[in-house]
């Protein structure tokens, strides 16, 4: 996991949370290291968690380009950004949910932001323009470096879901019976019930005793 925040304690907490959750910090290689560093201020450091500095508070562009720079990496690591997704009188914090979904949108890497406060209220437009660029907003620093531990979990169940689909692209069926559409069910990892065809009491006693009742 790669952290990245406009505040230097706030990624360091962040990252105690990460390690009570089990989760790793990820180690960039040198590559992307300069990659970042030709675009934090001088007064930034390229380490993880990333203090992306009270800069991009007045360029968000700073934001979509250090995201690019770490999606980058060979390894391809989850990135978890603070936001502050309160309501302000300005759209500082818009423009940087902005420049994360662009990110997200052009790297295809799994980005998710999080808020440091669990509470609201939340600024609507600023999570519609995060959830159309598929980036979760996780409420509570705590609560969000947990439910990252779940990621791999989740790509598989997705990947099993992509797989599944395709398998249920099979030609129509001739044979609609019962047993050939319960035979089909069974081809698409579809989770059936024991059943068996019955013709006689003798093969009735014998199915329910194969039955394991």
């Amino acid at each position: 996991v790669v952290l990245v925040s406009g505040s230097g304690g706030g990624a360091a907490l962040a990252a105690d949370h990460l390690d009570a959750a089990g989760l790793r910090l990820a180690k960039l290689s040198d590559t992307t290291g300069e990659r970042i560093r030709a675009v934090l201020p001088e007064i930034g450091e390229v380490t993880n968690p990333i203090d992306v500095t009270g800069a991009v508070f007045y360029d968000p562009s700073i934001m979509g380009r250090l995201l690019d720079a770490v999606a980058s990496d060979s390894s391809r690591p989850i990135i978890a950004a603070a936001v502050n997704a309160v309501p302000a009188p300005h759209d500082r914090m818009r423009r940087i949910a902005g420049a994360i979904g662009g990110a997200a949108r052009s790297s295809g890497n799994t980005i998710v932001t999080y808020q440091v406060s669990p509470l609201g209220p939340l600024d609507g437009e600023l999570v519609a323009s995060l959830h159309d660029a598929q980036v979760p907003l996780l409420m509570g620093t705590a609560s969000a470096m947990g439910a990252l531990k779940h990621l791999p979990r989740y790509r598989a169940m997705a990947a099993e879901t992509r797989v599944t689909a395709e398998r249920a692209k099979a030609p129509p069926l001739d044979d609609w019976s019962f047993m050939s559409l319960r035979d089909a069910l069974i081809g698409n990892s579809v989770p059936v019930v024991d059943a068996a065809l019955i013709s006689s009491e003798q093969e009735a006693i014998a199915a329910f005793r194969s039955f394991g009742r």
